[in-house]
C-alpha cells in the first residue's frame, strides 16, 4: 500500500443485514468531517444493494471494501488490495456528487463480485448494468429510507442521473434509448467485438439489455458471482459453463443473457 495510503484516515462501516457481515471502508484525508459521514453513508448503501440481491460474499471470499480516492484518475477494481481487501477507487471520493459516487461504487462493485481478474466486454457491460441497477434501486429507497430522513427530496436525482448517462452513451453511438438494441446486438456488436472495437458507448448498449434481465430476474443477481468462473483468461465467456455454475433460481437470467450474448462470442471466441 502507498505511504499516502496508510497515513490516511479510515472509517468502519459493518453493511446492515449484510449475509456476510460485509465491512466498509474509506481511505482517504477528509478535511469535513459532515462529508466523510454521507459519502460513507452514499457507499454503503451502494454495497446495500448488492447485499439486498445477492447475499452471498465474492467469488475471492469476504473482505473488506475499502473506497478510495484514484490516484491515476480512472476508477477501477484495484488489484494492489487483495488478498486482504477490495479496493473500490473511485474520482469523486471527496465530493457530494452523490449519483456520480454511487455509478462508479457500484461498477467497480461488479468487478469485485464477478472476479476482479476477469474481464471481458461482457463482464464491462455487466458490471456497468449493475451499476445502473444502482441508480435506481436507490432512486426507490430513498423516496421512504435514505439514510438520513432529509435526504428524501435527492431521491429524484438518481433514476435522472441515470437516463442522463444513458442518453448521453448512447448518442455517441448514433443510438437512442428506444433504439432496437436486441437488433443491434445481432447486426453491429459481433463486428465490434471481433475488431476490439468495444468501448464505453457500446458497453452501455449491452448494459442496457443487461439490466432490463436483471429487472425481470430479480432474485437470480447471484449468477454474476460465476460469471468470471465461467470466463477464461484470455476473454472467452462460456454460457454453457455460466449455467452449469449456477443454482436453479438463477439459470433463468444466465439463459436470457446466452440467447442475447452467446452468438457473438461464437462469431469471434479469440476477441475478448
Amino acid at each position: 500500500m502507498n505511504m499516502d495510503c496508510i497515513c490516511c484516515i479510515v472509517i468502519v462501516v459493518v453493511a446492515c443485514g449484510a449475509a456476510f457481515g460485509a465491512e466498509m471502508r474509506l481511505s482517504g484525508e477528509f478535511k469535513d468531517e459532515a462529508l466523510k459521514r454521507d459519502v460513507l453513508a452514499v457507499c454503503r448503501d451502494a454495497l446495500g444493494v448488492y447485499e439486498k440481491r445477492i447475499a452471498a460474499p465474492p467469488p475471492l471470499g469476504p473482505k473488506p471494501f475499502v473506497v478510495r480516492q484514484a490516484s491515476d484518475g480512472k476508477p477501477r477494481a484495484d488489484l494492489r488490495g487483495l488478498p486482504n481487501e477490495y479496493w473500490v477507487n473511485i474520482t469523486c471520493l471527496f465530493t457530494r456528487q452523490y449519483c456520480q459516487i454511487v455509478y462508479q461504487v457500484a461498477h467497480e462493485l461488479g468487478h469485485h463480485y464477478i472476479h476482479p481478474q476477469r474481464n471481458n466486454w461482457l463482464i464491462e457491460s455487466t458490471a456497468t448494468a449493475l451499476s445502473l441497477r444502482c441508480l435506481s434501486e436507490m432512486g426507490e429507497k430513498w423516496k421512504t429510507n435514505p439514510p438520513f430522513g432529509n435526504w428524501k427530496p435527492y431521491a429524484p436525482h438518481f433514476p435522472e442521473y441515470r437516463e442522463n448517462t444513458i442518453k448521453g452513451q448512447l448518442g455517441e453511438i448514433g443510438l437512442k434509448p428506444d433504439s432496437d438494441l436486441k437488433a443491434w446486438v445481432r447486426s453491429e456488436l459481433p463486428t465490434l467485438v471481433r475488431e476490439r472495437k468495444v468501448r464505453r458507448p457500446e458497453q452501455h448498449a449491452c448494459a442496457i439489455l443487461i439490466e432490463d434481465a436483471f429487472r425481470r430476474h430479480p432474485d437470480a443477481w447471484g449468477a454474476v458471482c460465476q460469471l468470471g468462473a465461467a470466463t477464461s483468461a484470455d476473454g472467452y465467456t462460456d454460457f454453457a459453463a455460466w449455467e452449469k455454475l449456477v443454482g436453479p433460481k438463477e439459470r433463468a437470467l444466465v439463459k436470457d443473457l446466452a440467447a442475447l450474448f452467446g452468438p457473438v462470442f461464437e462469431a469471434g471466441k479469440t476477441a475478448p
